[in-house]
C-alpha cells in the first residue's frame, strides 16, 4: 500500500481519541516497514509531508498519521560511540 492509500484510508474513517491514534499507528507502522531503509523513510516523509499539509479537514486519524510522518523526517540516526577498545583498557590506570 502506498503512503496515498493510507492516507486516504485514514482520512475517511471518523475515528476519535485512542481508536484514532491506534488507526494512525497501524497505517504509519504499514508505512514505515515497506521502506528499505531509514534514508529512503525520510525522503519519502519529506516529500509526503509536502503533499499531505495542504489537506483541508483531516480526520483526527489522518492528521496524527501526519504528525508521525512528520517526525519521520526529523530521524536522526547517530553513529555509535566507540569506547576505546583495547587501546583504552591499556591506558587504564589501576
Amino acid at each position: 500500500m502506498t503512503l496515498r492509500h493510507i492516507f486516504n484510508d485514514l482520512q475517511c474513517l471518523d475515528h476519535q481519541g485512542a481508536d484514532a491514534k491506534t488507526a494512525a499507528r497501524a497505517g504509519y507502522f504499514h508505512w514505515i516497514l515497506s521502506q528499505s531503509d531509514i534514508t529512503s523513510a525520510q525522503q519519502a516523509a519529506h516529500s509526503a509531508m509536502r503533499w499531505m499539509q495542504p489537506t483541508p479537514d483531516k480526520s483526527q486519524a489522518a492528521a496524527e498519521f501526519t504528525r508521525m510522518i512528520g517526525e519521520t523526517v526529523t530521524l536522526a540516526i547517530c553513529a555509535p560511540l566507540r569506547r576505546g577498545g583495547a587501546a583504552a583498557r591499556r591506558r587504564t590506570l589501576h
